[in-house]
């Protein structure tokens, strides 16, 4: 294992049955990691998109790209590499014309959740392919054509200023990978989902902050840890994650102990659960920018969560705001405006 650690799915669309990942790796919520509420990581000052130049088109196929690694403010992480479930060689790479996207993971457990995002990304024609910490300096992030921020441990309170709790797993390597990975994405405008915890790394790397402890914070919330919908969430009025889903109210999971308290930068809320609690975040002035608390990769079997997928993936393919609610919600686009031209033969001008 060498380079940075990436993992590509099969080539085919069904996923592999038996995964090359490391044996040490849980089923999910059976490891800390997995069971460990998402945690938010350090605050950054992100130049606004467009200061950068569009990222460079990926490389053929192999070893991970190699290159200056994108202007991080943070010391970034190490890199190893891997070759995913299936996949000859060690790097990313573009297959089969599907864009690439890099899905962050931690280095113990989290298989599940990489399986079903690899799932949900593929159904949609998309590449994923998994980075794991530490990752390496070297490794060229220009290759990749969005990002999904994944779920995991807590991220590391130094981050967002608070002290540290003494019984949470944390993960520094993956807590600066991540911080690269943003570094990189935002300022160039590339679609950004982020799950549970990688809602609350977007939400620090913009400035803001988190509850430590969702039901300190708010005394009524009941204790909840299931992968299977349990909780009714309500988009707030106006914001573009009620326009993808296309519901004012659904129901999620709920596989975290913190929750995101104080904004960041060019946020907003986007949904909050039936005792108040931050659900989802968005930044409606980028192309496609989304945090979400719950894990919709394990409920791809409910529309409102492929619908976000679908949304993730038309934003990735450069669909604006509107061609990405179409796309999330299946609908046909607009009739095209007739030329002048046939406009004046139609009228027999």
């Amino acid at each position: 294992m060498s380079g940075a650690r990436h993992e590509t799915g099969p080539a085919g669309a069904t996923p592999p049955a038996a995964p090359d990942v490391p044996a040490r790796e849980t089923a999910p919520g059976a490891s800390a990691q997995d069971r460990a509420p998402d945690a938010p990581s350090p605050r950054r000052a992100v130049p606004a998109p467009g200061e950068a130049s569009a990222p460079a088109a990926p490389s053929g196929a192999g070893a991970a790209e190699q290159g200056a690694p994108d202007a991080p403010s943070r010391p970034a992480a190490q890199a190893p590499s891997r070759a995913g479930p299936g996949a000859p060689g060690g790097g990313p790479r573009r297959r089969n014309g599907r864009p690439r996207i890099g899905v962050t993971s931690s280095a113990k457990g989290g298989r599940w959740m990489w399986w079903l995002s690899w799932l949900g990304l593929r159904v949609m024609g998309l590449d994923p392919v998994r980075l794991r910490p530490p990752m390496d300096d070297a490794l060229d992030l220009s290759g990749f054509d969005g990002f999904l921020i994944g779920g995991g441990d807590d991220i590391g309170a130094d981050l967002y200023g608070a002290r540290p709790l003494m019984d949470v797993r944390i993960d520094a390597e993956r807590d600066a990978m991540e911080l690269r990975v943003l570094d990189h994405a935002l300022p160039l405008d590339l679609p950004v989902l982020g799950i549970c915890r990688g809602a609350q790394m977007l939400n620090i790397h913009r400035g803001g902050d988190i509850h430590q402890e969702v039901r300190e914070a708010y005394v009524d919330v009941p204790e909840m840890w299931t992968p299977l919908p349990v909780k009714t969430v309500t988009t707030e009025p106006g914001v573009r994650l009620r326009e993808v889903i296309g519901r004012e109210t659904f129901r999620v999971n709920s596989l975290h102990h913190q929750a995101i308290d104080r904004l960041g930068e060019g946020l907003r809320i986007a949904a909050r659960d039936e005792w108040g609690v931050v659900q989802a975040i968005e930044d409606a002035s980028a192309r496609f920018r989304f945090g979400v608390q719950w894990h919709p990769e394990f409920l791809l079997w409910r529309r409102p969560h492929r619908r976000l997928f679908r949304a993730f993936a038309a934003a990735v393919h450069g669909a604006g705001p509107a061609e990405q609610r179409r796309a999330a919600r299946n609908e046909p686009p607009p009739p095209a405006e007739p030329s002048s031209a046939a406009a004046d033969a139609a009228a027999g001008r």
